[in-house]
Formats: C-alpha cells, sequence, structure tokens
C-alpha cells in the first residue's frame, strides 16, 4: 500500500527523460544551421589566376587573397551591393562575391566608409576610398 504511488512517479520520470532527451537532440540539430557570426559582404572580384605573377599589371592598392589553389584580385568591398555594383563599372569583367565576415570592428568601418562611398560621384575619389577599405580589410581580418 505503501509503495502503490511509486510505480506512477517512476513511470513519468522515465517518460518525461525520454521525451525531453527527443526534443533537446531535435532542437540542437536545427540551431547549428540558423545561427551564423557575421555579415554578408560584396566584393568586387577583378581576376583570378592560378599563379600570382599574372598580376603585376595591377595596383598595389587591390586586395590580393589566396585560397587553395587559385590567387584572387579585388576591386573593392561594400556591405550594400548597389555600392559593389556601382564600384564594379570602373572595371571590366568584374564579378561580385558574397563573403562572410565575422570581424565586427572591420563591419564598422566599412559601414562608415560605405555611406561616403554612396554620396562620392568621382571615380577617383571611390577608388580612394576603397584603397582605404581594403587596407583596412588586410589590417584586420
Amino acid at each position: 500500500m505503501k509503495y502503490r504511488f511509486l510505480v506512477p512517479v517512476l513511470l513519468s520520470i522515465f517518460l518525461g527523460l525520454i521525451l525531453g532527451k527527443i526534443f533537446f537532440n531535435e532542437y540542437d540539430l536545427k540551431t547549428e544551421d540558423v545561427f551564423q557570426s557575421g555579415e554578408i559582404v560584396y566584393f568586387v572580384l577583378i581576376d583570378k589566376s592560378s599563379n600570382k605573377n599574372d598580376f603585376s599589371s595591377y595596383s598595389d592598392d587591390l586586395l590580393y587573397l589566396k585560397d587553395a589553389n587559385n590567387y584572387y584580385v579585388y576591386g573593392g568591398i561594400s556591405k550594400n551591393k548597389l555600392i559593389a555594383e556601382k564600384i564594379s563599372k570602373f572595371y571590366d569583367n568584374s564579378l561580385i562575391e558574397e563573403k562572410l565576415v565575422d570581424n565586427l570592428t572591420f563591419l564598422n568601418i566599412l559601414g562608415e566608409y560605405d555611406k561616403v562611398v554612396d554620396i562620392a560621384s568621382n571615380k577617383d575619389d571611390i577608388l580612394d576610398l576603397e584603397a582605404i577599405v581594403m587596407a583596412n580589410y588586410k589590417e584586420l581580418v
């Protein structure tokens, strides 16, 4: 008689543990795809090659990056796709690539420079501003 309540209590605890484990595992799998650190930034790709010496005709103000097999030359970086398109018009056969950048200091600086580039209308001014942005990218990221 004393232990009559023990079976439903143990059954409830056991059932709660099983359901909690199932729900927790399901929720845990979905959170990996939802959260990303950083922000999408648009890079204006001018050229890519497997040999860095192919870029000798380009200015030192541009951004040169390397991945596993190729070297890339970028002419501008922006958080706003319209500004990236504005910059890409200055280069022949340029493409716009999206990349995820997670350095908050660089993202704040880029946001301020985007405001100035959006107002600027002169090609030389825009390219000078982008040279500063790319120098900050080299330094901070």
